[in-house]
């Protein structure tokens, strides 16, 4: 099988010739693989087996690397700055545009426009130059609670759903004022997926509990699924959200996910969470990036890969990589081994 008939296989609960595989990783790590190859981004992680390319819509942009010391403001308005650790470094918010805002501020603030055609010129080339052979996957991820606390700031936002639920409900339709014509726009130019959704979850419970979820995110969630199923209902709709989520998985099965991810194993377990759920959604992600990616041996991998494989993969539904983008912390030499085991274990039929 091609990787985007492997991967779509795969969506649809299907056995494909093998486990299609996804991973992404920072970009100090990159930086060493194109040293050795001469590859980066999409071509890189496509050279080393990833069966989806992506590229992002939106927001996420805003996570592009910073020179240490700068800061930027980005077409929202949300401030961002360097903050470093370890092993590299991350962008971090500095300001925010509705930290202080009211009512009629919020009336006033407008979001960027989702019809600027020159924000998909990317999502086009990667159509041109991996289409066809590779499933073609766009982020359009922290949609709706994530940016919303970007621009107001978390612990406001969450004093808001409790004592001003109406500046809530007009800041969340604001915001999907973009999102709902962005989605759509990418639904017409034929992407494969479209990776939505927010961090809801924490390593122990969620950050929202499951009755804020349903009041604030859930049928907003439902609105922006169905217009882009109307738009092209071949598109897959994969929801993000690192964490533990159990508590809300029915609801996002209700309103239409194809594709969860990360569910992440130091929070969920991954098999359990295929037993309940495995029937109704594809699962993208389920090895450790916490420990077992960073910290464990090659020999811990192996054994990580073979128990997805054989419990998360049977009958479809996997698309096996990490919880999170490859940190700077891991060598190449188990990113390789990762991606060259996942292909020579992860066949249903030898042939």
């Amino acid at each position: 099988m091609k990787p985007r008939e492997r991967t779509l296989t795969a969506i649809d609960l299907k056995e494909p010739d093998r486990v299609p595989i996804f991973a992404d990783m920072v970009p100090e790590l990159e930086d060493k693989f194109y040293r050795k190859y001469g590859l980066s981004g999409n071509k890189l992680l496509t050279y080393l087996g990833n069966d989806l390319v992506v590229e992002s819509v939106g927001v996420a942009n805003s996570f592009a690397k910073i020179n240490e010391g700068e800061t930027r403001n980005d077409e929202w308005g949300i401030g961002w700055k360097t903050a470093k650790h370890g092993k590299g470094a991350y962008t971090e918010i500095s300001t925010r545009p509705l930290e202080n805002a009211g009512h009629e501020d919020l009336k006033k603030y407008k979001v960027p426009d989702p019809e600027d055609d020159l924000r998909y010129e990317g999502v086009y080339k990667l159509k041109e130059d991996f289409g066809g052979e590779y499933a073609v996957m766009v982020d359009l991820s922290c949609t709706i609670f994530e940016i919303s606390w970007y621009l107001r700031g978390m612990d406001k936002l969450l004093m808001d759903m409790v004592i001003d639920s109406r500046f809530v409900d007009d800041l969340m339709d604001k915001v999907l004022e973009f999102y709902i014509p962005a989605a759509k726009r990418l639904a017409k130019i034929g992407v494969d997926i479209i990776w939505t959704g927010d961090d809801v979850g924490m390593q122990t419970g969620m950050i929202l509990s499951p009755e804020m979820f349903n009041t604030y995110l859930k049928e907003r969630y439902r609105i922006f699924i169905n217009e882009v199923k109307r738009t092209n209902d071949k598109v897959k709709i994969a929801f993000h959200s690192d964490g533990y989520i159990v508590p809300i998985i029915d609801d996002l099965i209700e309103i239409g996910v194809d594709i969860l991810n990360p569910v992440q194993p130091k929070c969920m377990d991954p098999k359990i969470i295929k037993d309940n759920f495995g029937s109704k959604l594809c699962f993208m992600g389920t090895i450790d990036e916490q420990e077992t990616l960073p910290f464990g041996t090659i020999e811990d991998l192996k054994i990580e890969i073979d128990e997805r494989i054989e419990t998360v993969g049977k009958s479809g539904g996997l698309i096996l990589g990490p919880t999170h983008n490859i940190q700077n912390d891991t060598e190449m030499e188990k990113v390789e081994f990762m991606f060259d085991y996942i292909k020579k274990k992860g066949l249903y039929a030898e042939g």
